[in-house]
């Protein structure tokens, strides 16, 4: 069986928090500051969940910074992408994937910076389309998002102009994997996508809703996949 894989990016395919904490370190560096204004500096990210631009109006407010938020945001988009590498972790799983006849697309939220990001990854040949909410215009768990993945695919007839409402989904199994409970598990739940839950070493948290299957890399991501059934692909064979 062969199918659709969609991925979300940052801490699933990519090490967000790493690149993040590369970064920080270097501006926390050149701003003159401390290990104890590194720590600050990664809590008040929590982890990719503060805007920008709170977070730079914090960081400018601390370090009396003489740029504007707008230019600290600017620079940040400019340079965090220069902090992300290949990760044969992520690679070769994805090379299975794709060898077994599975189509790939990245459905991430953020600014069109997620493109350089992908290449910087070493992804941009094993994936096939990349969705970023800031050019699709809808962001995760909007299901908006994931119907423009499913539908516009490559060698895919479920395009615009195929005769296909626009609400309609491939009838092919279509897989979401993600890191983020509500923006990427409950997104794609609401369309009955199959869910794939990278745990990064958390417990689900106490939601109405549940994944489909559980990993904790993007290898056991794949082999799940691999595994589906067919007939009830909910349910590994």
């Amino acid at each position: 069986m062969a199918g659709l894989a969609l991925f979300d990016l940052d801490n699933t395919l990519i090490d967000r928090l790493g690149a993040f904490t590369s970064w920080a370190t270097t501006f926390v560096g050149a701003v003159g500051g401390t290990p104890d204004d590194l720590a600050w500096l990664l809590h008040t990210d929590d982890d990719g969940r503060t805007p920008l631009a709170t977070l730079f109006d914090a960081a400018r407010r601390r370090w009396d910074l003489a740029e504007s938020v707008d230019d600290l945001v600017a620079a940040y988009r400019r340079t965090q992408a220069d902090h992300y590498a290949p990760d044969p972790a992520v690679i070769e799983p994805l090379r299975r994937l794709r060898a077994a006849g599975w189509r790939i697309a990245v459905v991430t939220n953020g600014a069109p910076v997620q493109h350089r990001k992908v290449d910087r990854a070493g992804l941009t040949d094993l994936v096939d389309t990349v969705w970023v909410s800031s050019e699709v215009g809808s962001a995760k768990p909007d299901p908006a998002i994931f119907l423009e993945a499913c539908r516009h695919r490559p060698g895919s007839d479920h395009n615009p102009g195929s005769g296909h409402s626009p609400g309609s989904l491939p009838d092919d199994v279509v897989v979401m994997v993600g890191d983020s409970p509500e923006a990427d598990i409950a997104g794609a739940n609401a369309l009955g996508l199959v869910t794939v839950w990278l745990h990064r070493g958390r417990p689900w948290p106490d939601l109405p809703f549940r994944p489909d299957h559980v990993a904790g890399s993007v290898m056991e991501a794949v082999d799940v996949i691999l595994a589906l059934n067919p007939a009830s692909p909910r349910r590994p064979q």
